[in-house]
C-alpha cells in the first residue's frame, strides 16, 4: 500500500487543468487573432501564443513532463515504499531504482525535460514541412518579389516601413489565393436608376423617422434586396464550388463590403430574401457601425453565398471586384450618374444610369448563368415593386 500526499494529487490536477484551460483560450482566440479585432474575449497573450501547431505540441510535451515529474513526486514521497518497489520491477527504473533520498526527481526531471524540448523540435519541423508539402503547384510556382529585391530599388531614408497588422496579411493571403485559384470571369451592364429612386424617396417619406420600426432606405439597400432576390430565382447561381460537389445554397446570405482603416469587414445579412428593405437598412446600419469599431463576432462575416462591393460613393464607374473565397460571385457596383440614354421613341434624354459588373467563379457560374443571374438583377433594380411582392 502507498500513502500519496493531498497536495501533491492537487498539484498534479492544478497542472493538467491550466494546460487544458490554456488549449481552450487559444482555440477560442484564433479566430478574432487572423482578422485583428480589438474586441476578442481573451487576453493579448493567447492571441500571440496561438501560431502553429507546433504550439500545441509543446502544450502536449509539457502537460506529459508535468504528469511524469508530479507523479515522480508523489512516489518520492512515498520515501522507502517507492525504493522497494523500483527494486521488485513493479516501477521504472528512473522512478524506483535509485533510492529517493539522492537523485530520482532530479535525474526524472532532467529526462522529461529532454523529452519536451524533443517534442517540441520535432512538431515544428513536422508542421514546415507540411506546410510545403500541402502548398498547391501554382502557389509553388508563383513567387512574389523578395523583400531584399523590394528595397534595393529604393533609397535608404526615402521611405519608411508600416507593419503588416493581422488582417492585412489575411486580406493579402486570401484574395491571392483567390486570384491563384479561382478561375475569374466578368460580366457587366448599366441599370437604369430613376424608378428606384422615385420609390426610394417615397418610402423614406413615409417610413417612421424614430422608435424601433424607424428606418431609412439607401440605393445600396436596394441592392441588397434585388441580389438576393435574383439568387432565387437564380438557383444554380446560389452555390459553392468544393471537390466533393456544389453546395446549392436554400438562402441568399449577401455580404456587403465595409472599409474600415487598415482594411476592410464583409458582414453578412442573413436570408436577405426574406427581409423588409427596412430591416435590411436597420441590419447593415448596425452591422457596418459594429465593422468600424472592429466589434463583430466571427459568425457574422463568415460564410455566405455571395458579395457586394460598392465603391458609388466614391465617384467610382466601374470596377472588377474579387470573389472571395467560399462564394461564387461577387456584384461590384458603381456610382449612379446622369448619362444621355436613346429613349423609347428614339429621342436622347438624360437617365440615371449605375454601372454593376458580376465576378464569377467559372466552375460553378457559366457565362449564360452569370448573364441570367445579372439580368435578373438588372430587372429588380428597374423595377422595384417587383421587391416588394
Amino acid at each position: 500500500h502507498i500513502s500519496i500526499p493531498r497536495g501533491l494529487v492537487f498539484a498534479q490536477i492544478t497542472l493538467v487543468v491550466l494546460v487544458m484551460l490554456t488549449w481552450f483560450f487559444a482555440a477560442a482566440a484564433a479566430p478574432y487573432a487572423e482578422t485583428g479585432a480589438v474586441d476578442y474575449p481573451l487576453p493579448l497573450v493567447f492571441k500571440k501564443v496561438w501560431g502553429s501547431g507546433w504550439m500545441l505540441t509543446a502544450f502536449s510535451a509539457l502537460a506529459v513532463a508535468g504528469m511524469i515529474v508530479s507523479y515522480n513526486g508523489m512516489i518520492y514521497a512515498t520515501s522507502r515504499q517507492s525504493f522497494s518497489l523500483g527494486r521488485a520491477g513493479y516501477l521504472p527504473k528512473s522512478l524506483g531504482a535509485v533510492h529517493p533520498t539522492r537523485r530520482t526527481p532530479h535525474v526524472s526531471l532532467a529526462v522529461w525535460t529532454a523529452v519536451t524540448i524533443v517534442f517540441i523540435l520535432f512538431g515544428y519541423f513536422y508542421d514546415k514541412a507540411t506546410a510545403v508539402a500541402t502548398q498547391s503547384p501554382s502557389s509553388l510556382a508563383v513567387q512574389a518579389m523578395p523583400d531584399d529585391k523590394v528595397l534595393a530599388l529604393y533609397d535608404k531614408g526615402s521611405y519608411e516601413v508600416v507593419a503588416h497588422d493581422g488582417m492585412r496579411r489575411v486580406i493579402a493571403q486570401r484574395l491571392t489565393l483567390s486570384k491563384q485559384t479561382v478561375p475569374h470571369f466578368y460580366l457587366s451592364l448599366d441599370c437604369r436608376l430613376d424608378t428606384l429612386l422615385g420609390a426610394r424617396e417615397r418610402i423614406n417619406r413615409v417610413a417612421p423617422k424614430e422608435g424601433p420600426r424607424a428606418y431609412k432606405v439607401s440605393v445600396n439597400d436596394f441592392v441588397i434586396k434585388a441580389l438576393a432576390l435574383a439568387l432565387q430565382h437564380v438557383p444554380a447561381a446560389n452555390a459553392t464550388w468544393t471537390e466533393a460537389g456544389m453546395l446549392r445554397h436554400r438562402h441568399s446570405d449577401i455580404g456587403v463590403a465595409v472599409a474600415i482603416e487598415g482594411g476592410l469587414f464583409t458582414p453578412i445579412i442573413r436570408k436577405a430574401e426574406l427581409k423588409t428593405l427596412g430591416e435590411i437598412s436597420n441590419e447593415m446600419k448596425d452591422l457596418a457601425e459594429r465593422a468600424r469599431k472592429r466589434r463583430l463576432a466571427p459568425h457574422e462575416y463568415q460564410g455566405g453565398t455571395t458579395s457586394i462591393s460598392n465603391l458609388g460613393m466614391f465617384g467610382i464607374k466601374s470596377f472588377d471586384a474579387v470573389i472571395n473565397p467560399p462564394h461564387a460571385t461577387i456584384l461590384a457596383v458603381g456610382a449612379g450618374e446622369k448619362r444621355p440614354v436613346v429613349g423609347d421613341g428614339g429621342q436622347i434624354e438624360a437617365a440615371t444610369l449605375m454601372s454593376c459588373t458580376l465576378s464569377c467563379d467559372h466552375r460553378v457560374v457559366d457565362g449564360a448563368l452569370g448573364a441570367e443571374l445579372l439580368n435578373a438583377f438588372k430587372t429588380l433594380i428597374e423595377d422595384p415593386v417587383r421587391m416588394l411582392v
